[in-house]
């Protein structure tokens, strides 16, 4: 026997590095699992050459060895497994699993041939709140770019400043930023693009507090006998705070939810490329109209607040339903420079805060 791990137990620790695993790759060793003991410890380790995550846990071993498993084969055998407990056996060439009354052999590759983990980056350390991180993240996430043409919109910048902790994401269309003003890491000053990819490695019920690794090149997390080490995205970033208007002739005030679910009833007559819902401003209440290409028409009149001058104006409808579903506010503001320019949104008194803010730009009337 090399050793023994309660199936419930490996199965956490398998599906915290799976997702690096690539189904295609050019380099079949990476769609392998490293698997070592050592004093008491089994470690995994998975990449995609990108970003390494490793993660421990104590176990009871007859030795110390390294092999190289199949990824998504193992996660596999261990999903569908209904017993407590899987056994490893290591022979020459192979590991075997028993699992109540299955067994699985395995040929084994030449551990030496996976790649080396990146070494911890260690110019800048700190730790914070993992609900902060997480809560940054999750407030962002939506506007980021898709497209490959420009990748550093495939990131969030992640700002670190006196009295700020801000991450911004934007695919040129929209804009999403999110602060924390209560939880500053006390360092200098830091801008770094992060790759979306690291943040589903931070369990959803993780608590506590996350070591932070930091250097010109690279990222790594710290948390609950996980590290996760990856490459940064190059800059520049756009820059995003010279699209915030300043000035603001046209202020929009309306219910959060009546407006959400009065844009989703308009979305089943909108154009399916461009969703294109108009706003018509300058009456007490607001007026949305929405047009399929077979001529169908839907309008509906909402209860708002408004100042400002009487235009129309166009959105897309799914861009403002995800803005909306990342308010917790009971209203959203509009701040408007003109039919040609980009909306601010955000809860009342977030200007200020600027907890949450939202940039959206308008499209063309049909």
């Amino acid at each position: 026997m090399w050793f023994k791990i309660s199936r419930d137990r490996l199965e956490e620790l398998i599906n915290r590095i799976v997702p690096v695993i690539p189904s295609r790759t050019p380099y079949p060793i990476i769609q392998s699992i490293l698997c070592s003991t050592q004093k008491g410890r089994l470690t995994l380790l998975a990449t995609d050459l990108d970003i390494y995550v490793k993660t421990s846990s104590e176990i009871e071993a007859a030795e110390e060895a390294r092999v190289l498993l199949p990824g998504r084969k193992l996660a596999g055998i261990v999903k569908e497994s209904t017993a407590g407990e899987i056994e490893f056996i290591k022979e020459e060439n192979r590991v075997i699993l028993k699992a109540g009354r299955s067994t699985f052999r395995i040929p084994i590759l030449d551990p030496d041939e996976f790649p080396k983990m990146f070494e911890r980056p260690s110019a800048i350390q700190f730790n914070i709140e993992a609900s902060s991180l997480k809560g940054l993240f999750e407030g962002v996430e939506f506007a980021v770019s898709r497209g490959e043409d420009r990748p550093a919109m495939t990131g969030v910048l992640w700002e670190i400043k006196p009295q700020r902790n801000r991450m911004v994401a934007t695919d040129g269309h929209r804009m999403a930023l999110s602060e924390d003003k209560e939880s500053v890491p006390e360092i200098a000053e830091q801008s770094h693009i992060l790759p979306t990819k690291i943040f589903g490695f931070l369990p959803k019920e993780l608590e506590g507090s996350i070591d932070v690794f930091l250097d010109e090149a690279k990222i790594g997390l710290s948390f609950e006998a996980t590290e996760v080490v990856s490459r940064l995205i190059e800059g520049p970033y756009p820059d995003y705070e010279k699209v915030i208007p300043a000035e603001i002739n046209n202020l929009l005030t309306v219910h959060r939810e009546e407006l959400t679910a009065a844009l989703r009833r308009m979305m089943i007559f909108t154009n399916q490329v461009t969703r294109q819902i108009k706003f018509v401003l300058g009456s007490k209440n607001l007026q949305l109209f929405a047009f399929s290409p077979e001529g169908e028409e839907a309008q509906e009149e909402l209860t708002a607040s408004y100042k400002g001058d009487s235009f129309e104006v166009a959105y897309n409808g799914s861009y403002l339903l995800d803005v909306l579903r990342h308010l917790e506010s009971d209203e959203v503001v509009f701040e408007i420079t003109g039919a040609l320019s980009a909306a601010l949104l955000r809860g009342p008194g977030e200007r200020e805060k600027q907890n949450r803010l939202y940039l959206l730009m308008p499209i063309l009337l049909d």
